[in-house]
């Protein structure tokens, strides 16, 4: 399981972001039943908004850091990428805050900070390059075995 979990990130961009959007709507199908029997359908609409805002913000988190990982850049890459990740959702937030109705829910700030944690931690998971595999040796050997075996 764990090395299936590594193998993800060495896909490419379209197989890191679909996975991303497995894992944000695997979120939104465990915040869904709670949204809706806390707050009914005004509770509903507000988890999805807050779970859509939060997968655009790691989406273009991923999309941006994308040219600085293949450099092997990582840590511009984070922070180019941290803007998205956190201002899409701040802004988001910021939006409805001020507002009246549905989306203006108590619950709106709870399902925000719900989906961002989820986001951010697949986000920076399949952000992350792939460390260098080293060749294993024999034992008692000098002799370097494939690592395919």
């Amino acid at each position: 399981m764990i090395r299936w979990l590594s193998n993800l990130r060495e896909r490419g961009l379209g197989t890191r972001s679909a996975t991303l959007l497995a894992a944000m709507a695997a979120a939104g199908l465990l915040a869904a039943p709670v949204a809706w029997h806390v707050e009914g359908r005004n509770g509903l609409a507000a988890a999805l908004t807050a779970g859509l805002a939060c997968l655009t913000g790691s989406g273009f988190a991923l999309v941006a850091g994308e040219p600085f990982r293949a450099a092997g850049r990582v840590l511009p890459g984070m922070l180019l990428g941290m803007i998205f990740r956190m201002g899409v959702p701040l802004a988001t937030a910021v939006v409805f805050y001020g507002r009246s109705g549905g989306l203006a829910s108590p619950g709106f700030p709870c399902y925000l900070v719900f989906f961002f944690e989820i986001g951010l931690l697949i986000e920076v998971f399949l952000s992350l390059p792939v460390a260098a595999r080293r060749p294993r040796r024999a034992e008692g050997s000098d002799n370097i075995v494939s690592s395919t075996e």
